[in-house]
């Protein structure tokens, strides 16, 4: 019998925890009998926290209850989500963190499409008791790095893609220079693309290595 091996996506990016956050019930503006709601800016990570800790499970409160999650303690609730999943039969995988990067879960699941749906819900399940609101105030505090911490990951970024052979003009590829190059579009030069690739290559391992949410 085959089995196939399911890893889930780490928060990577802003717009995936705007929609994160937005899913747990937090951050969300909604004007009564207005069509045209809008989503709220991301909030701050202990103003998530503070919310948080009122509504989630014991294990994770006591985490959330100084306002900010350690590296250590989201890896305390990886752990305990592993060990539950194990408990109700998942075929659990740990993937260990590099650097500032936690690390990830994932299972292996054996037979048909519905298997794996059910590991799935039994992960996620455990994710609820012991880690979803504990990975949101993580990712939300590296989504709100200082300016100071976003120009060093902007400056490795840099060196990275000069590394792959690729100009950047001006020596630093800035949050303007990015906004412009993909205002471009379809009207990208093959230097603009080749930039853009590898921007996004660069991107992810700065963000693994650092923690850091870019855009």
């Amino acid at each position: 019998m085959s089995s196939t091996r399911f890893f889930d996506k780490r928060v990577a990016s802003v717009a995936l925890l705007a929609a994160l956050v937005a899913a747990l019930g937090y951050g969300l503006v909604r004007s009564l009998g207005t069509a045209d709601a809008q989503p709220a800016p991301l909030p701050r990570p202990q103003d998530f926290a503070a919310t948080a800790v009122t509504r989630t499970t014991s294990e994770q409160a006591a985490a959330l209850a100084d306002g900010t999650v350690t590296l250590e303690e989201y890896e305390g609730a990886i752990q305990q989500t592993a060990q539950c999943a194990k408990l109700s039969g998942v075929d659990v995988q740990v993937e260990p963190g590099k650097g500032m990067r936690p690390s990830s879960l994932g299972f292996t699941a054996e037979g048909t499409l519905a298997d794996a749906e059910s590991s799935r819900q039994r992960l996620e399940k455990c994710k609820a008791e012991y880690m979803k609101a504990v990975e949101t105030t993580w990712a939300l505090q590296k989504a709100n790095a200082s300016t100071d911490e976003q120009l060093a990951a902007h400056a490795l970024v840099t060196a990275c893609i000069q590394d792959r052979g690729v100009v950047v003009e001006d020596g630093f590829l800035s949050i303007e220079d990015l906004n412009t190059l993909m205002l471009k579009r379809e009207k990208m030069t093959t230097a603009d693309r080749d930039l853009f690739e590898a921007y996004r290559a660069c991107r992810d391992t700065v963000m693994e290595e650092l923690g850091y949410l870019l855009p």
